[in-house]
């Protein structure tokens, strides 16, 4: 039968001694009724122990999302029911993650919640901190399961496990296990008999941004924008288009829903429950809510002047830290050509200095952006010392994402006299021939600082990636035989890098997590600075574990079939834990390097 455009379905089954019939509407346009996207978006959700699902990187053939909330008399009950469904499809085909939308339920809750019910090891629990993907898939109630194929996003069900459970009652037994029976058919390629039922749990209550809440486009999305997307988005900056109008943004809100709800935007991948870091470039979940609850209520343009109209944002300024004191460039412009795999090059400059010069700052003016995969700056001199490279002691690297800034307060880089450059430079080809002429700016200090700053990383050179491995693990560690600052950490991985955290393993015996990535991004290399160095005691050891995705499903894989090791190129593989560090003071001296020692 057909309503306003959209399937109804009709079952009858038992209730209070009667008959109940229920009006199933699957789709949306009907008051009241759960609605849900033709196509669901990607989304992405930590667990609560802070690891990366992503809907288009599941390998499953359909992902079972439960949804659940710390305390739920029938969610508790109806999880026992999903650990039996998890026994009778293997994960190759059905994945099966509990989700918790309750703002009030923290990971270490869920977590106590989860290990009192004995499902902890079934399936994992992720938290749907923004409720987005909740209000996304018109979810009103716990122990509502949504079956998505993975293959074109389409839900395959939406509903309760089966009939058994209800508010305040429960059937001896369930007479109609509605979700197991759609999974059997999805997987025998039938058509699902019966795609919707009224769920039965928990009300779950929603922020008013994404339910109740009038939303202003001009006093509540537009600010949002100008704050967090409109920088990078907007003419001449690095953005793929502008925001500069409404109906551009109105075009566009479709993929802000999905570049939130899959973290993509605003592009940060630290997790901000184990640290935060200076420079985050993060929204707040009101800003968010705002913004998802703006879009599902379709865009509208409501009153006020439109504000993006009129903003000036000036293109990317080519020194962002203002016109260095010393500039350094090729001997001639490079030449890359239009297809092939390049070697890295070594580009040779004497340092323009006459005598030893302390830097607070090193940046890089790409000169090409299209081409130029990174740029790493070494000095050599009689003085000696390297990196471990062989090739000197490192300055500063360039890669896209990578945002100049001074060194930390008291500490600078030399650049002795009568040295040497050494410019690393790597380049991929783009279908054209192209010409690369990037600049190195200098900044300088007016005498020794107090610190040398020092570029240290956990190597790992033997690691072997199997081919097709969804999670191939490598660790990488590095001593600290000295009292030490830590004043940054940048993970670096190519095209394969899941994640990495860091850790402090301390000689008192305590281990600390001092950042965790868990869904690296090549594309943003980003370095993530402490606000205040963290003092590691002598004897300490970093250690960094990290994960590689060489499956199908990960989107930036050039060779899934290939089995991959340690190389220079992009489609080869490294894993380096790379740190900002410096001798410590002496213990007081430094107030504000946190100590282990005294938590």
């Amino acid at each position: 039968m057909k309503l306003l455009g959209k399937s109804i379905s009709y079952w009858v089954r038992p209730w209070a001694g009667g008959i109940l019939l229920t009006l199933a509407l699957a789709g949306a346009g009907v008051a009241g009724a759960a609605t849900w996207p033709d196509e669901v978006p990607d989304f992405s959700l930590l667990d609560i122990r802070g690891r990366h699902y992503e809907l288009h990187r599941s390998a499953a053939r359909a992902v079972v999302l439960f949804f659940t909330e710390n305390g739920c008399p029938i969610a508790r009950k109806a999880l026992h029911k999903l650990h039996d469904l998890r026994e009778a499809f293997p994960e190759s085909e059905i994945a099966i993650w509990a989700v918790d939308a309750n703002p009030g339920d923290d990971r270490e809750s869920i977590l106590k919640e989860a290990m009192s019910i004995g499902v902890v090891r079934s399936f994992p629990f992720l938290r749907d901190e923004t409720q987005g993907v909740a209000h996304m898939l018109g979810v009103t109630r716990t122990a509502t399961a949504v079956a998505i194929s993975t293959k074109d996003g389409k839900v395959i069900f939406h509903g309760p496990i089966d009939d058994q459970l209800t508010e305040g009652a429960s059937k001896p037994a369930a007479t109609q296990k509605y979700l197991e029976s759609a999974l059997r058919e999805f997987l025998a390629g039938q058509p699902v008999k019966q795609a919707t039922a009224p769920a039965h749990g928990c009300l779950i209550s929603y922020d008013t941004k994404l339910k109740d809440a009038e939303i202003s486009y001009s006093h509540d999305v537009a600010p949002i924008l100008e704050k967090h997307c409109v920088q990078c988005h907007s003419a001449g900056n690095i953005g793929p288009f502008a925001f500069h109008s409404y109906e551009k943004t109105k075009g566009k809100s479709d993929m802000i829903q999905e570049v939130l709800l899959s973290r993509r935007m605003p592009p940060w991948s630290a997790d901000t429950e184990v640290g935060h870091y200076n420079g985050e470039r993060t929204m707040t979940l009101d800003e968010t809510r705002t913004l998802l609850g703006w879009i599902a209520k379709g865009s509208p343009r409501g009153e006020g002047e439109d504000p993006l109209p009129a903003l000036k944002v000036p293109p990317a300024a080519d020194w962002p830290l203002g016109q260095p004191d010393l500039i350094v460039k090729f001997p001639k412009p490079e030449e890359i050509p239009a297809t092939g795999v390049l070697e890295y090059r070594h580009i040779k400059i004497k340092t323009p200095v006459t005598e030893d010069t302390w830097v607070n700052a090193v940046a890089v003016k790409p000169g090409n952006r299209k081409v130029l995969h990174h740029c790493i700056i070494r000095v050599q001199s009689r003085k000696g010392g390297d990196d471990g490279s062989g090739r000197g002691v490192w300055l500063q690297g360039w890669a896209p994402g990578i945002q100049p800034g001074h060194f930390p307060a008291d500490t600078g880089r030399l650049l002795p006299k009568d040295s040497v450059l050494d410019l690393e430079i790597h380049y991929t080809t783009m279908g054209s021939p192209q010409v690369d002429d990037t600049e190195i700016g200098f900044y300088k200090l007016p005498e020794k600082p107090k610190r040398v700053l020092r570029n240290q990383g956990a190597y790992n050179l033997e690691f072997t990636i199997p081919p097709g491995a969804a999670e191939a693990q490598a660790v990488a560690s590095i001593p600290f035989p000295r009292d030490t600052l830590l004043y940054a950490m940048s993970p670096h991985m190519h095209l394969r890098g899941a994640w990495m955290r860091y850790e402090a393993l301390y000689p008192n015996g305590q281990r600390e997590t001092l950042l965790s990535v868990p869904h690296y991004d090549f594309n943003w290399q980003t370095g993530y600075e402490l606000p205040t160095p963290k003092r590691l005691p002598a004897g300490t050891w970093i250690q960094c574990t990290g994960g590689f995705d060489n499956s199908p499903q990960n989107p930036y894989n050039p060779a899934p079939g290939k089995r991959i090791t340690w190389g220079e190129q992009s489609f080869d593989e490294m894993f380096i834990g790379f740190m900002e560090t410096a001798d410590a003071p002496k213990p007081g001296e430094l107030s504000q390097a946190a100590s282990p020692e005294k938590k």
